[in-house]
């Protein structure tokens, strides 16, 4: 089996009449997968089977610690006569659900038992999903023109993307950043290289997606950090050379020492009214300290620490470790804490100038006691939110009876642990 999610070259009567047009989701700083906005709060993933049934399988322990799970779609993407690039979903409707089990299995072998639970789920599933497909699929596009968009990220230069990691600026107004919309520069490497490959057939491809909540919908301005949490990435079926290779990459990073790497990030800057970015390359170059201090600048806005966010962010990480330290035979591998909140706060949009954020060594962001109560009186309330995503290799028993793990994650509540530390000590810090 490949990694690749399935594709399927069918005609045009295959498909329903009515579709929606996709547009980029343009908050995306990790991960190797084409995210793409089906409405203002749905997003679409290629589908994984594993992670698929996984999302299917969630236990009510970290139900609400995960973006909600909202069915299947099939996604054509092709290049129009006009030459722009148009991906569109249409309703998921498999002749049967045992022909949906089988091209659905992307990555690794599963059990006859999981087939099972599978298929015991399908038509009920099926007829749920498709029940609410109207009601998604009468949103209106908020792009005037997304064929255009997707078209640009194949042709755009990857000027803006370094593969070391550093600072990428676009400006949140279209000033001087690309397309004019606030766009991470990971998202053109990921959707420049995923369209590509779709776009070398010579037919209509059609993908299967997944749909999730958009997490970031809530926020004018998402400041968004992904976390790769654990201390082992691999999954129980790689084979030995991903294997060795993944064990090399987590001993030579904060993975295996903290078991917490960054896969990526972006913050909103309100001095400089754009998003400032770091990737999975820089993450990997990072030691303790390095992590500690990436930390410190996600939470501080320009002006100042926002211990105002990390006091609440804490109290859920909290809850998720205790949550985590209940589940018996659940293996998180190579997946994903996504910590947001919002950057547009009432001080970002006023007119007080601010230190940009790549100057904020130079300037103590600690506030003075009363100055952290007038600020809280100012902004008595914070939008925040974490999810636990990307479960490509997770695991339980119901999953895989040949492999079956002993005990809760211990390298995943390792790293949460370590997390909740660090967090703790720059909230408490003068630094």
């Amino acid at each position: 089996m490949t990694d690749q999610p399935p594709k399927l070259h069918i005609s045009d009567e295959h498909l329903c009449e009515n579709g929606v047009t996709l547009e980029p989701f343009l908050h995306q700083v990790a991960g190797r997968a084409t995210m793409m906005c089906l409405n203002d709060t749905t997003v679409c993933k290629p589908l994984n089977y594993r992670e698929h049934f996984f999302y299917k399988s969630l236990p009510p322990d970290i139900l609400q610690f995960t973006p909600k799970f909202k069915g299947v779609v099939n996604v054509m993407i092709e290049e129009t006569n006009d030459g722009s690039v148009a991906l569109t979903a249409f309703p998921y409707k498999p002749e049967t659900v045992e022909d949906d089990i089988e091209s659905s299995s992307t990555e690794s072998p599963v059990s006859d038992s999981s087939e099972e639970s599978l298929q015991k789920l399908g038509g009920a599933y099926i007829a749920n999903v498709n029940e609410q497909m109207s009601n998604m699929f009468s949103s209106t596009c908020r792009l005037d023109n997304p064929r255009k968009i997707w078209s640009d990220i194949v042709e755009i230069q990857l000027h803006s993307y370094s593969v070391d990691g550093q600072y990428h600026r676009h400006n949140s107004d279209g000033e001087d950043g690309n397309m004019g919309l606030c766009i991470n520069p990971w998202i053109f490497k990921v959707h420049k290289e995923g369209l590509l490959r779709h776009l070398q057939s010579k037919h209509k491809v059609i993908q299967k997606c997944i749909l999730l909540e958009n997490v970031a919908s809530q926020f004018r301005k998402p400041c968004v950090l992904d976390l790769k949490m654990g201390t082992r990435i691999h999954g129980d079926f790689d084979d030995e050379e991903k294997r060795l290779r993944h064990e090399k990459k987590c001993a030579a990073t904060t993975t295996k020492k903290l078991g917490i790497r960054l896969s990526g990030m972006q913050i909103f800057d309100a001095s400089t009214g754009s998003f400032l970015c770091r990737d999975k390359y820089f993450g990997r170059k990072l030691d303790r300290a390095g992590l500690r201090g990436l930390l410190r600048q996600f939470f501080y806005d320009g002006c100042r620490l926002r211990r105002d966010l990390i006091r609440p962010i804490l109290s859920r990480l909290q809850l998720i470790l205790e949550s985590l330290g209940r589940l018996r035979s659940y293996r998180f591998y190579s997946s994903s804490l996504l910590i947001m909140y919002d950057g547009e706060t009432l001080e970002s949009t006023s007119h007080i100038p601010a230190a940009p954020l790549s100057e904020q060594n130079n300037i103590s962001p600690h506030p003075t006691p009363a100055e952290e109560r007038s600020h809280l009186e100012i902004d008595p309330g914070v939008q925040f939110d974490v999810r636990m995503i990307d479960f490509a290799k997770s695991t339980h028993q119901e999953m895989d009876r040949s492999v079956i793990h002993d005990g809760p994650d211990h390298g995943y509540i390792f790293g949460l642990t370590n997390l909740i530390a660090l967090l703790q000590d720059i909230s408490k810090s003068d630094d």
